[in-house]
């Protein structure tokens, strides 16, 4: 039996040795003890064994508190590989060791480690590390735990979560850490985290052939070794390629008391500087009068102006020849416009030219004509059709001025005309309309010259779903008078043969007079929509890349031009008045302790962890029993919405007091040997007395003390 269980744990001919960790428990046992009483060698340097004599060494300080180094501190190795980090004057012993050795080693350097001494391993980041532990955790937590007795029913709120979380930790404990310190405490945490190794090759530490062959049994192993203790490093005996600082060490301390350094000089450049954005400038507004008096005259009541008289207003100028459509109805009907039957582009053209089309299907339905044009025309059944005038603009969107300026106030007395001057006047009408001169032609019927002074407009006006469709007449200016809803015809001095009329704005049409001239402005200015709507994207483009690019990096940029002139500010003053680095400040100047953030990262643990069961279970199904009568039960189901937390909920209802004491139970219940509930409570109550008298920091310091490991060798 015993050569079965010890199959394949020696070399009997060679004497190698063959542990590894998938070795059955006898044959590992065996291994590792026969490595470590036979296989390293004696006639080096006491090398440091850190599975069985120094298993917290780089995790501990001398008062057993859990500690890891400061990033600030860490110094890049020249390796191939560019992420080698170590602490800074660990990484200048390395240096000065590896070019010494290469010198002495160059007679029997080969292919392997030794050959060129390139380091693989350096420090490791403890938020890393400990970031992997947590996403393991909380999924045994979230998926196995959870899932055991009901738990999923019974977490509602954030303090049901507390109370499972801290049962969850004290079932598994000690071999499920939650603090940092107890995580640096643990097997889990390796002592790189100290930044005081380097390691010159990445073979596994559980292969005792590896670390025969590749370093122990090589002609440079010995040089390797005694090389090393001379500039200050020891070799870890279970990982004959891992370097560690020997701090005790006279040599070591020699590259210790260089620090610090004098930082080199800072180049004081001139600071960056956020700017201001600097988004491209509008396109310049052609129809700028007419359209300002439009919005000034609209005010609050912008709903009352169509888009098409906004548009006309801007596009068109007093002195312009245009055209119109009016339907003459016989009888006494009032005369009609036609207006907004083609798109803005098109009133370049002659009054009638390119309608705006009606859809085929909805004209086929109910007999309508092909284009608004048609349908309008047909509305008035007239026989004759639309009538063409020519005309000049007199005045766009007139003002009482104009209007005494054409003549048109001293000629009229009636007094429903006057009020709505008086309403124009006052701002409580909208004058979308223009002045318009035409001449009287023989297409006017001489009984229709004056005798209609009342005019009325129509538009195309879909008003419903399909198939109740309807073409209206609208008014687009009521008046309070008998003639409600009318424009007007009108006899001014100074104007003979010809009569003014008032024309709402998008009804009008150029026409065959208007000049080259007016009909370059004219399309100039219908492109201004168009050029302002590519203004706009171009305009959000900027802003979103100036937002999210341009911003972020240019105060990127200052806020590291400040942290270098900071750190060089701090680094002066540190050379000037500061100590040098040795062992009784070491652990201040370089490492960190973790139980100054032990409470934080606690709670930002339960607010991470419970926050991502809250998401990704919402609700939950709660199952009651009821007992419904002799031998009768019945099972009543409800769906629960949990609990959702912010920052600024847990800031409010969980103050500091609350999370000391969850950081109290937490190391707790992490120990194997736990403390009674008794103490636990007067170590609570003396935490919150001490944090009032001594503040945070003390009462910290006392839980830590109460539960760190009292550790003699480190």
């Amino acid at each position: 039996m015993a050569e079965d269980k010890t199959k394949n744990a020696f070399d009997e001919h060679s004497g190698v040795p063959t542990g590894r960790n998938d070795l059955n428990a006898f044959g590992l046992f065996t291994q590792r003890k026969y490595y470590k009483d036979v296989v390293y060698p004696t006639y080096t340097p006491t090398p440091l064994d850190l599975w069985y004599d120094r298993k917290y060494f780089g995790k501990i300080d001398t008062n057993g508190n859990a500690i890891f180094a400061q990033q600030r501190s860490l110094k890049q190795l020249v390796s191939s590989n560019q992420n080698i980090f170590a602490l800074d004057f660990v990484a200048d012993a390395f240096a000065e060791f590896r070019s010494r050795f290469l010198f002495l080693n160059k007679v029997n350097a080969s292919e392997g480690p030794f050959e060129k001494l390139d380091p693989a391993r350096g420090w490791i980041s403890i938020e890393k590390k400990y970031d992997m532990y947590m996403s393991n955790l909380y999924e045994r937590f979230a998926v196995y735990y959870m899932a055991e007795q009901k738990r999923d029913q019974k977490l509602i709120t954030f303090d049901d979560f507390m109370k499972m979380f801290l049962n969850f930790i004290e079932e598994n404990s000690p071999h499920l850490p939650i603090t940092l310190s107890q995580y640096i405490y643990s097997p889990l945490c390796p002592p790189t985290t100290s930044g005081l190794m380097i390691e010159i090759s990445g073979d596994e530490h559980g292969n005792d052939r590896q670390k025969y062959e590749n370093f122990i049994n090589h002609k440079s192993f010995a040089c390797y070794t005694e090389t090393a203790e001379k500039f200050g490093f020891k070799i870890d005996k279970n990982a004959p390629q891992r370097l560690i600082a020997d701090i005790n060490s006279p040599a070591m301390k020699k590259y210790m008391e260089v620090y610090p350094k004098e930082p080199k000089p800072f180049i004081k450049r001139q600071p960056p500087t956020l700017g201001r954005a600097n988004p491209p400038k509008p396109p310049k507004d052609p129809g700028p009068v007419s359209l300002r008096k439009l919005f000034s005259a609209v005010g609050d009541n912008y709903d009352v102006v169509t888009m098409g008289e906004i548009e006309a207003a801007a596009q068109l100028r007093g002195g312009m020849p245009v055209s119109i459509l009016v339907v003459v109805p016989p009888g006494d009907a009032p005369w009609i416009i036609l207006r907004n039957y083609t798109e803005l582009i098109n009133r370049i053209e002659p009054a009638g030219s390119k309608p705006k089309p009606i859809d085929p299907n909805r004209s086929r339905a109910k007999g309508f004509a092909r284009n608004e044009l048609e349908a309008l025309i047909g509305r008035f059944n007239n026989p004759d059709g639309a009538m063409l005038l020519n005309g000049t603009i007199k005045a766009i969107m007139p003002t009482l001025e104009d209007k005494r300026s054409l003549g048109l106030i001293p000629s009229f007395d009636n007094w429903s005309y006057q009020s709505e001057l008086l309403e124009i006047a006052a701002g409580k009408k909208i004058n979308n309309i223009a002045i318009v001169e035409f001449k009287y032609a023989p297409t006017i019927p001489p009984q229709e010259k004056l005798q209609k002074p009342w005019i009325k407009s129509a538009s195309y006006d879909i008003k419903s779903a399909p198939w109740t469709d309807e073409d209206t007449y609208n008014c687009a200016v009521p008046t309070k008078s008998k003639n409600e809803g009318s424009y007007k015809k009108m006899r001014a001095e100074g104007f003979k043969g010809s009569f003014l009329m008032e024309v709402p704005l998008d009804a009008l049409h150029l026409s065959n007079r208007t000049t080259l001239t007016f009909k370059t402005k004219f399309m100039k200015n219908v492109s201004f929509p168009l050029r302002l709507k590519d203004w706009r994207q171009k305009r959000n483009a900027y802003m979103k890349n100036w937002n999210e690019k341009i911003k972020p990096k240019a105060e990127q940029e200052i806020a590291k031009y400040n942290a270098d002139l900071k750190n060089y500010e701090d680094a002066i003053k540190l050379f000037n008045n500061g100590p040098r680095l040795g062992n009784e400040n070491l652990m201040d100047l370089r490492f960190a302790r973790a139980y100054t953030t032990d409470m934080f990262v606690l709670k930002e643990i339960c607010l991470q962890f419970y926050n991502s069961y809250a998401t990704g279970k919402p609700r939950t199904t709660i199952s009651e029993v009821l007992r419904c009568g002799n031998n009768i039960f019945k099972t009543k189901k409800q769906i629960v919405e949990r609990q959702q937390i912010n920052r600024f909920l847990i800031s409010s209802k969980y103050p500091v007091s609350y999370w000391l004491k969850q950081y109290i139970l937490f190391r707790n219940v992490e120990l194997k040997n736990k403390k009674s509930p008794k103490k636990i409570i007067a170590i609570i109550k003396q935490v919150n007395s001490l944090k009032v008298r001594a503040g945070l920091d003390e009462a910290l310091k006392y839980v830590n003390d109460q539960f760190k490991f009292k550790i003699d060798n480190t």
